[in-house]
């Protein structure tokens, strides 16, 4: 009995001196990290938002162009829009527009009723063939609507003018929007005698181009001669969020 109290209190003393042991370790781990700096509350930064815009003038146009008829006969009024609308797809060809350049968008075949003594009766049949048309030349522009109307089109509408490839265009826009964003961040740390700035962040915001309408002299000059198309200029837009170090 007297040996296996002995064991039992040379047991305890073992555990009791592990346990402190492993607490004086924890204690330390603990302390060496409060201890260790945080990296990331300690940089200083400053954040700006820079924008780029580039001013492009167009090189192609996209015009709907198209043909509405009616008649008592459905077949009637589908020969008459057929017959218009190869008059102008001939006319469209010689103004050097290839097929590929033009899309049908729409042909719809329907019943005209009319309102007549108290009653919707049946008058006829109405046809509507709408086709979408690539313009490169954009000289040629109002020239072809004028063209197309002597050839019986009755619709032109959603006249459209962009450029063939933006991708340079916006290119320069973002060169100027990051410039931009650097310009605006050394005017708010210069204020405290801040130099050196080290870029850490950057991220793109998805923008777009936009139409604007200025004077076109050519255009104006060829009124008497044709309908004046004015192509204007698009605004080509980038802009950036940009964090530096300081």
């Amino acid at each position: 009995m007297i040996i296996q109290k002995k064991a039992l209190i040379v047991l305890a003393v073992v555990l009791s001196l592990s346990l402190g042991f492993l607490s004086g370790c924890l204690m330390s781990g603990t302390e060496r990290a409060k201890a260790a700096p945080n990296e990331d509350s300690s940089r200083k930064t400053v954040s700006a938002q820079g924008e780029g815009i580039v001013l492009v003038t167009p090189d192609i146009a996209y015009i709907n162009i198209g043909v509405e008829t009616s008649d008592k006969e459905m077949s009637a009024a589908q020969s008459d829009n057929k017959k218009r609308m190869n008059d102008i797809m001939a006319e469209l060809s010689r103004f050097g527009i290839p097929a590929q350049d033009i899309q049908t968008v729409n042909y719809n075949v329907y019943p005209d009723y009319q309102w007549r003594n108290d009653k919707n009766v049946l008058a006829g049949y109405k046809v509507i063939n709408t086709v979408r048309v690539k313009i490169r030349n954009l000289d040629d522009a109002g020239k072809i609507l004028d063209a197309v109307a002597a050839k019986g089109a009755n619709i032109v509408n959603g006249i459209q003018f962009t450029v063939e490839d933006t991708s340079k265009f916006y290119e320069e826009a973002l060169r100027i929007a990051v410039k931009n964003a650097e310009d605006k961040a050394k005017v708010m740390t210069g204020y405290f005698g801040i130099k050196e700035l080290t870029p850490v962040s950057i991220t793109e915001r998805p923008q777009g181009y936009y139409p604007i309408v200025y004077d076109n002299e050519k255009l104006r000059a060829d009124t008497a001669e044709s309908t004046p198309i004015n192509a204007g200029r698009l605004e080509i837009r980038a802009s950036v969020d940009v964090s530096f170090e300081y």
